[in-house]
């Protein structure tokens, strides 16, 4: 095992001082993108303040390699950020120290330190690899200690240059370089480049289980799950061919399996991870923490699937062996009660969900003394619970202490504060606070904005809350705006037939109604209640209310027309 790096241990403070934020702040243009993202996974990148190269922006040739590897030169900044700089003039070496030191004292111990290990454990791992590899390459095996020790300092530029320029000769030589070069870019955070590497070596070993197996994974750190799916769907055809490297197929089949759910595609989702399942329960016995991830996964595919008595089921299941190995006092436990929280309520089971919420709540506050994400889910479950009875204090209450968990471990424009702001747009919108929902359902698009492309259900679902709340203070014209750009991301990733659609017409068929076009709201109407008679008994409330709505307005119809 080598030794860990120097270099690791510059990334660990840097983390810790970033409050999990880009750092750039520059006449009052702040960006509080996040640097380690939901999933665990790096998306920040490390930036020279005195370029590392000669050719590089802000290069000082009376400063030395140490000092430029250091930690007072290096700044933790989102791609788009580090990108700018790198490329205007304009931003000084004193600029960017001030916006360092800044941001470094604002955010002084904020960043949970779990978080940090775990976003850094793979770190670890593939500098080792990358090592490993070097070691049994013979060509460059003379440089073996220098390389190791540029690495270790931080020193890439040199590292990359070493890797690049030996004498290739062979299709494998090429195949190794190119995989060299990919761990080295891994370990600058480079994934895009990275991937680039990994593909010319899967150019001249299409069948290679590794290399095909790094770019699933790196394309699932980019969310990019159409083409994490197709590489994970290569190794498992490559495993399964070749019998060999058959301990890696529970781990892909479940990340296959969640890179699915991820598309909404959950039918699929759920058969891979109950593959994952049955190969773990065969290999490691039924009590194993790898087969209580199966259950959660599986459990929190029937929820989104709205399968709520299922997803119960697993998530007992998944209860019972974190308990059995970790102890119920345990933080693993504690996810496992939070997520039967969430189900439970929808359920109607309130007084059940409360004190499964609660145990969870207990539990982490118990065990640190530290802000969590995982005291911020429990919170925000328990608060969408009192939105669901109709308590909305009680539901801003438990939302702004999970919003106040997340920003001081996670960063102030995580993802998870976009459902914190939603949460709470809805409790104001409850109360007939319709301004002041507006602008918490508008704080949850501004983030949402910041994490996916302008076609993505959240946005669509942030537009449709906007303009609902503006359709009930009586301001039409916005409602409209707002409720059709909805509907249209809406009807791009779902079609006409999913039943969010019908709500959306629904809503359409409420703003021509209040400004008297009764027959186009008519229309709307008709739509909604189609596509819902697709989905519900003729009985259902919300049938109901559709037929009543478009009697309603037919009824308007004619006596305007007499």
């Amino acid at each position: 095992m080598a030794r860990k790096p120097y270099y690791i241990k510059t990334i660990k403070k840097l983390f810790a001082l970033s409050g999990n934020q880009c750092a750039f702040n520059y006449k009052d243009k702040r960006c509080n993108q996040e640097i380690i993202n939901s999933k665990g996974h790096v998306i920040g990148e490390i930036c020279h303040i005195e370029a590392a190269n000669k050719n590089g922006i802000r290069y000082n040739p009376n400063s030395n390699d140490d000092y430029r590897r250091s930690f007072k030169n290096l700044i933790l900044l989102c791609p788009n950020h580090h990108k700018l700089i790198d490329a205007d003039d304009t931003f000084s070496v004193y600029q960017l120290q001030q916006m360092k030191s800044n941001h470094d004292q604002e955010n002084f111990t904020k960043i949970n330190t779990d978080l940090i290990n775990s976003a850094t454990k793979e770190l670890e791992k593939t500098y080792s690899s990358l090592i490993e590899l070097i070691s049994k390459d013979s060509k460059k095996k003379s440089n073996k200690e220098l390389i190791e020790s540029l690495i270790d300092t931080g020193n890439f530029r040199k590292a990359e240059e070493i890797l690049s320029n030996s004498i290739l000769k062979s299709e494998e030589d090429l195949a190794n370089s190119a995989l060299q070069l990919a761990l080295l870019l891994e370990l600058q955070f480079k994934y895009h480049e990275a991937v680039k590497q990994y593909e010319k070596a899967i150019k001249f070993y299409p069948e290679n289980i590794e290399y095909n197996l790094r770019i699933g994974t790196l394309y699932s750190i980019l969310d990019e799950s159409i083409k994490a799916i197709e590489y994970y769907q290569k190794v498992i055809v490559l495993i399964e061919d070749k019998k060999e490297n058959l301990e890696l197929l529970p781990w892909v089949y479940n990340n296959l399996g969640m890179s699915h759910s991820s598309i909404g595609n959950y039918s699929e989702a759920f058969d891979f991870i109950e593959k994952a399942l049955a190969i773990d329960i065969n290999k490691f016995g039924p009590i194993h923490p790898d087969v209580a991830i199966r259950y959660n996964n599986l459990g929190a595919i029937n929820k989104s699937l709205s399968n709520y008595n299922q997803a119960v089921e697993y998530y007992l299941k998944a209860l019972k062996i974190d308990t059995a190995n970790y102890g119920e006092a345990s933080i693993q436990a504690a996810k496992r009660y939070t997520n039967l929280g969430a189900v439970l309520y929808h359920l109607g089971n309130y007084n059940v969900s409360i004190i499964y919420f609660e145990k969870a709540i207990q539990i982490i506050s118990h065990i640190s003394k530290v802000h969590r994400p995982e005291l911020g889910n429990a919170y925000l479950g328990l608060g969408e619970l009192y939105l669901a009875i109709d308590q909305n204090d009680k539901a801003i209450e438990l939302n702004s202490k999970a919003l106040e968990i997340y920003t001081n471990c996670l960063g102030e424009h995580h993802s998870y504060n976009a459902s914190v702001y939603n949460n709470i747009g809805v409790a104001y919108n409850n109360k007939g606070n319709y301004e002041e929902s507006i602008i918490y359902y508008k704080k949850s698009l501004a983030i949402n904005r910041m994490y996916y492309d302008e076609i993505h259900k959240e946005i669509g679902i942030n537009l449709n809350n906007i303009g609902a709340s503006y359709l009930k203070n009586n301001s039409f014209l916005k409602a409209e705006e707002y409720i059709t750009n909805a509907l249209s991301i809406q009807l791009k990733i779902f079609g006409e037939k999913h039943f969010s659609t019908a709500v959306y017409y629904n809503n359409l068929g409420a703003i021509k109604s209040n400004t008297k076009q009764y027959r186009e709201a008519i229309t709307y109407f008709e739509k909604a209640l189609r596509i819902g008679l697709d989905k519900l008994d003729a009985t259902h409330p919300t049938i109901l209310k559709f037929e009543h709505n478009i009697n309603f307005n037919q009824e308007l119809l004619n006596a305007e027309e007499l």
